[in-house]
């Protein structure tokens, strides 16, 4: 809940997708399951918050198929993870923005509901510095002055980045609302009540307040190394903007 939250985005349902790994270890079947659980939900938009593939540009191919046709009244954005820029990702961006998914890589969109404006914001990985593990580069990595300029004063502000780590960076750029993934929620937990995620961050999964803006971080759908999760199931998160 935001006190601030302009009327005309109360109730707006959020369908928050992140790591989903297409290629080896997660099939087409699994991603129309994924779809349909998700479309179920009838979310107006549809937020992909990285790690949309396992390694290679041509995984991309069945995330695509499994979400086409899926095509929630107020848009699908999507920003790149660390795993699209294991290899070129000019193909993905390419490919995103041909299915009818906005690549929003320190970019906006604007979304009109109900008289009021919403922001949509992307923050590039600093994988992008770092493309191929090789030190080519793809990109400036997260540049949250470029992303947020020239948004209207009264837009309220959404902001897609993958690292929960880079959150300073979406609050920088005015984000009210900050939405991750990347940690798994440490996909194998074998020791109770603690989270292998912490080994690269503080914010592993759940929910984060820093004042009144928040940080959602999910722990994702797909999977990496092992095809196994041991006390992190994946998680579709479906969020609803309340105003009070």
């Amino acid at each position: 809940a935001f006190p601030d939250l302009p009327e005309g985005l109360d109730g707006l349902r959020i369908a928050h997708l992140s790591d989903l790994h297409a290629g080896p270890l997660v099939g087409l079947g699994t991603l129309r399951r994924w779809r349909d659980l998700t479309e179920r939900e009838r979310p107006e938009l549809l937020l992909f918050t990285g790690d949309l593939v396992d390694s290679r540009p041509d995984e991309l191919a069945i995330l695509l198929e499994a979400f086409d046709g899926f095509r929630p009244p107020l848009g699908r954005f999507a920003v790149l993870g660390n795993h699209d820029f294991f290899d070129d990702p000019r193909p993905i961006w390419r490919d995103l923005e041909a299915a009818g998914i906005r690549c929003l890589e320190n970019a906006a969109a604007l979304v009109q509901r109900g008289g009021a404006t919403l922001a949509v914001m992307g923050l590039q990985d600093p994988m992008a510095r770092n493309g191929r593990f090789r030190r080519l580069v793809f990109g400036p990595g997260p540049r949250p002055a470029e992303a947020a300029r020239d948004l209207p004063a009264e837009a309220f502000r959404i902001c897609m980045n993958h690292r929960p780590s880079e959150w300073e960076q979406a609050l920088a750029a005015g984000a009210r609302l900050t939405l991750s993934g990347h940690t798994h929620g440490g996909q194998i937990n074998p020791i109770p009540g603690f989270s292998s995620a912490h080994l690269i961050g503080p914010r592993t999964d759940g929910l984060y307040r820093e004042g009144e803006d928040l940080l959602y971080v999910s722990r994702g759908l797909g999977v990496v190394g092992l095809p196994i999760r041991i006390a992190a199931p994946p998680e579709i998160a479906i969020l609803t903007l309340k105003r009070g």
